[in-house]
């Protein structure tokens, strides 16, 4: 082969060579590279409810992306989506223990194909403890009247009684002083919230918890009742939240105030 020939046998070589590979870098274009997130899905915290078969998850940027695929144990759940939202997750636990019985297993959070939209996290699944069974009604004290019966015999008369304790002389202005307001509902630490009578006697009040966002999360209270402080006594309830995350809740505080005669003027 002479020179020119292998020149042209080359040329047309690098020209072929060159055609395919642009010809593939289009094709390779049309194939979507797979989406990262912006931000990572971080869980933080998961809780177990296996009388009313759900779970639920506490994190960050959940609607980071598509919609939230949930997979306990390899199984998907179903996810409300009407009550999940960028931190909370709520999802069908599959039945216990006949599809996933007792012991430790990984939790996986994903919203769609990213390579980083995903974050797992180890649940344990033990028995539930039983619900509680329902108060007994109140013994009865009186005997039910007899319609049809004779009257008995009229018994004797009793001895005097004692005499009672002498009444205020006075009670005046009484009034209802109320405290409701949003507040967070703390973690891991007991909380209060109280209402001063002031210069008045306290004769009583109450109140609690009216409300929770997200709900299904309520404190314990742990006291409702008398106080006294430096503006006087007043009303005052106190909560308990057991979990680190810290939710806000509506709660509202009453005491009852009046003016009080110690003695007839």
């Amino acid at each position: 082969m002479d020179r020119k020939g292998f020149r042209k046998i080359f040329l047309f070589g690098v020209i072929f060579l060159f055609s395919v590979l642009v010809l593939g870098q289009s094709g390779w274009a049309c194939d979507e590279p797979a989406r990262e997130c912006s931000v990572q899905l971080d869980i933080k915290w998961v809780d177990l409810d296996l009388h009313k078969k759900l779970i639920y998850i506490w994190g960050e940027n959940f609607n980071n992306g598509d919609p939230p695929v949930v997979t306990l144990a390899g199984i998907s759940l179903e996810v409300d989506s009407n009550l999940s939202n960028e931190q909370w997750i709520v999802a069908a636990l599959p039945s216990v223990p006949e599809e996933i019985p007792y012991g430790q297993y990984r939790l996986r959070v994903s919203t769609g194909d990213g390579r980083k939209c995903k974050d797992k996290y180890s649940v344990k699944i033990h028995p539930a403890p039983p619900e509680k069974p329902p108060c007994p009604p109140p013994p009865t004290t009186c005997e039910q009247k007899c319609e049809t019966c004779p009257p008995g015999q009229q018994g004797e008369k009793g001895d005097k009684g004692d005499k009672g304790d002498k009444g205020d002389p006075g009670i005046s202005n009484h009034e209802k002083i109320v405290f409701s307001s949003t507040v967070n509902t703390g973690a891991k630490v007991p909380l209060s919230a109280m209402v001063p009578c002031g210069n008045k006697k306290l004769l009583g009040g109450g109140g609690g918890i009216t409300k929770v966002d997200p709900a299904g999360f309520y404190p314990q209270m742990i006291y409702s009742g008398p106080y006294s402080g430096p503006d006087g006594d007043g009303w005052k309830i106190t909560w308990y939240h057991e979990y680190e995350f810290d939710p806000k809740m509506d709660i509202v505080v009453y005491a009852i105030c009046a003016d009080v005669l110690d003695k007839i003027q």
